[in-house]
């Protein structure tokens, strides 16, 4: 794989790479991927009704890291601190690359549904992989509602991928 141009990219390509990349780089008490993690937040959009772009939204939004890796949050916060923009400039240069080259620029993957998703989402993960359990996150961190479990937790790279793939071609049969 080389640096992205849109008529490179492929889904097969990005669902590869999220299902090797490890959430929380790695640190967590068993691999979770982040191809995983997508498919959790496009379910959690399904769940609360959100329109199909949303849930594409969601299952996308993290794609970027197919080329570029996993910054875990506390380091992103950390660099941005010191002044370090670079990499948030990075990461929406290769997502945007990604969207053009599936036609699905249209889609706006860092809006606050798929921003309150994502963080609701790493309360259920929190709670079922880290040593902490999730005691660091603040009350008032934005919580999945109650009736909402994710439907499997903890799939191998293999089938985090095929799941992920399976999503992808089910949301974008929904949106053409």
């Amino acid at each position: 794989m080389s640096c992205p141009r849109p008529s490179l990219v492929e889904i097969s390509d990005v669902a590869h790479g999220l299902s090797l990349i490890c959430r929380y780089t790695g640190q967590c008490d068993r691999f979770y991927s982040v191809a995983e993690h997508s498919v959790l937040c496009a379910d959690l959009a399904r769940h609360e009704g959100l329109s199909v772009d949303k849930q594409m939204s969601c299952l996308i939004h993290d794609a970027a890291e197919a080329y570029i890796g996993d910054i875990n949050g506390p380091m992103k916060a950390l660099l941005r601190d010191r002044g370090v923009l670079e990499l948030d400039l990075l990461e929406d240069a290769v997502q945007l690359i990604i969207l053009q080259g599936l036609g699905m620029d249209h889609l706006y993957v860092a809006d606050d549904d798929v921003k309150r998703i994502d963080m609701a989402v790493l309360v259920v993960e929190a709670a079922g992989m880290m040593v902490s359990r999730g005691a660091w996150l603040p009350p008032d961190w934005p919580k999945p509602p109650k009736d909402w479990r994710p439907l499997v937790f903890g799939l191998r790279w293999h089938d985090a991928k095929r799941v992920f793939l399976d999503r992808y071609y089910e949301l974008r049969k929904a949106i053409t």
